[in-house]
């Protein structure tokens, strides 16, 4: 029986949803041949995971340093550091995750993870594979590459290349899309997920969505789309941040407003709303794709989302606006001009082609990999 330990990091929700698409994809292909066990490093009850229980609140109050440390920890310098850093714990926390479960394979969704997990198989010597699943859309943060990964599956051509030009070679990328929740190519909405007024349709219907951790300029996209008395109907998530529902809960805006905390249907809800309209993480912005919904990223996050941004405008996925006043002129002109909205869509359509066997291509690029029996980069 192969072991695959799965590796992700609660910092928003969308490295946990790849990381269980993935899952759903090996259970289903590995034939009763392999166990999957999936961890959440934050879980762990050590210092080493403080900083990045931090990132909620630094990306709700504090963006703009998020951006500094982005930008700060995007170079090999601080890669070497931070290993070393590890190198010199007596107790290592994913260095005994490692000796305990003992997997043939282990996967890793999450860039500072990545290099914990490299450094801890440097200790250990264990004979794991270390296969990574990069989560960025256009350009791979310096922590995602390790010289022990075997196998990086890239979600698009940018992030390809972005690997090959830190001098990855060919062999060791699989192009094959982003892995998005299976359940956004099956399931459809009813009345009782969704609430009565996306069944509704004499109206737009817009989604709000701030991510897991609810950040980004939900709130006065709320209030400037009330202002402006445009005929729509609100559905709004706001993930884990209960005081942005609260404030929500307690404004009196004059559009049907559905406000929602921390959701684990948000394929059934975006197949019932129109528009999708919030910040530029990754996997909202695949989950938007897939949906096949016009989508409007609002004040991204400064770092790997300003990447992402890029990504959605060059292929023509939606717009980017920097203030609701901007939001409110674009949402006028789509309700005057629905064609444009379905300009958007059609797009949509090849992306969701494309990455409707992600997870399957990734699972079955992980066990061919594990019955090749190949040995990590560094161990040949």
């Amino acid at each position: 029986m192969k072991k695959i330990l799965i590796v992700t990091a609660s910092t928003g929700a969308g490295h946990n949803s790849v990381a269980s698409s993935i899952r759903q994809a090996l259970d289903q292909q590995g034939n009763g041949q392999v166990t999957v066990d999936v961890v959440d490093f934050l879980a762990q009850e050590t210092w080493i995971c403080k900083p990045l229980l931090l990132y909620a609140s630094i990306i709700v109050s504090y963006p703009w340093l998020w951006g500094v440390i982005y930008s700060l920890s995007n170079n090999g310098h601080f890669c070497r550091f931070f290993r070393a850093l590890v190198s010199k714990i007596s107790s290592n926390p994913m260095a005994h995750l490692l000796q305990r479960h003992a997997p043939t394979a282990l996967i890793c969704v999450h860039p500072l993870c990545n290099q914990i997990i490299a450094e801890s198989l440097k200790r250990t010597r264990l004979p794991t594979l270390l296969i990574t699943v990069v989560t960025d859309l256009d350009e791979a943060h310096t922590a995602w590459i390790a010289p022990e990964v075997s196998l990086y599956i890239a979600p698009t051509e940018e992030v390809r290349d972005s690997l090959r030009a830190r001098g990855i070679p060919p062999q060791c990328i699989s192009l094959l899309g982003l892995p998005v929740d299976g359940r956004f190519y099956r399931d459809r909405p009813d009345s009782s997920q969704t609430g009565q007024i996306a069944e509704q349709k004499d109206a737009l219907t817009l989604f709000l969505t701030g991510g897991g951790e609810g950040a980004g300029a939900i709130l006065p996209a709320a209030q400037a789309i009330s202002r402006a008395q445009l005929p729509v109907r609100l559905i709004v998530a706001c993930g884990r941040n209960d005081a942005l529902r609260q404030k929500l809960e307690r404004s009196s805006l004059t559009v049907p407003c559905r406000v929602l905390g921390f959701q684990d249907n948000i394929h059934l809800l975006m197949e019932a709303v129109d528009v999708v309209i919030g910040k530029a993480g990754a996997v909202t912005i695949g989950e938007a794709i897939v949906a096949q919904k016009p989508l409007i990223i609002l004040s991204p996050l400064p770092g790997q989302e300003r990447g992402n941004v890029e990504f959605v405008i060059r292929h023509g996925l939606g717009l980017a606006v920097k203030r609701t006043a901007q939001l409110i002129r674009v949402l006028k002109h789509w309700i005057a001009n629905s064609g444009e909205m379905e300009e958007l869509v059609v797009r949509a359509k090849e992306f969701r082609h494309e990455w409707s066997q992600a997870g399957p291509q990734a699972a079955r690029a992980i066990l061919s990999l594990i019955e090749s029996g190949e040995t990590t980069p560094h161990r040949r």
